[in-house]
């Protein structure tokens, strides 16, 4: 069994209501984020199965997110594929190893080698008729409680534009079925003492 085929496949989304990012960019202005962006990886083996692994595609430039997805489709079907081809995914430690010097340069090179990694374990489990948390030593717990995480703060203390953006956000999330969040800060150790 050998990989055959490596490719990856750009999705993108409009966002209805921009999200604002936690850091803040020039002179206390948000970073504005109005679409997100996704690359998809497959890897395919000789045998017929299908790996897939994901990656954020998007990097802030300015106060805008901006679309990363070409360049890294580029680097995972001009620079990885030919690299693992050939190879056998039960390996992919190995072939991890060998990647992340190849890509130890390249831009956006880590957002590449994560959903290659991502992409192999889950071939791997396929080819062995094993859920990955088995390859990765088993089963530790049954459950495990999901936070909502990266949800920004508030910037600014006594906004109420601000803290009711906060509250409908976290009202959202709630709903959804989260109980625990883990909220930006950006107001500074010595305002977040004061508050």
């Amino acid at each position: 069994m050998r990989i055959v085929n490596v490719d990856a496949i750009i999705c993108r989304a409009p966002i209805d209501k921009p999200m604002w990012s936690l850091q803040p960019w020039r002179g206390g202005r948000y970073r504005l984020a109005d679409f997100v962006e996704c690359a998809f990886v497959r890897v395919a083996s000789s045998d017929g199965h299908v790996g897939y692994g994901q990656t954020p595609a998007v990097r802030f430039s300015g106060p805008r997110v901006t679309s990363v997805g070409a360049h890294l489709k580029g680097l995972i079907e001009q620079v990885i594929a030919p690299e693992i081809a050939g190879e056998d995914p039960i390996d992919n430690s190995v072939l991890w190893r060998r990647l992340h010097q190849t890509l130890g340069n390249e831009t956006y090179g880590r957002l590449s080698l994560s959903a290659i990694d991502v992409a192999l374990w889950d071939l791997k489990g396929k080819t062995l008729g094993l859920p990955i948390y088995r390859l990765l030593g088993g089963r530790y717990r049954k459950e495990i409680e999901l936070y909502a995480s990266k949800v920004p703060g508030i910037m600014n203390l006594g906004s109420d534009k601000e803290e009711e953006v906060l509250v409908d956000r976290l009202s959202r999330l709630f709903k959804e079925g989260y109980s625990a969040f883990k909220l930006g800060g950006g107001l500074g150790l010595k305002q977040i003492r004061e508050a």
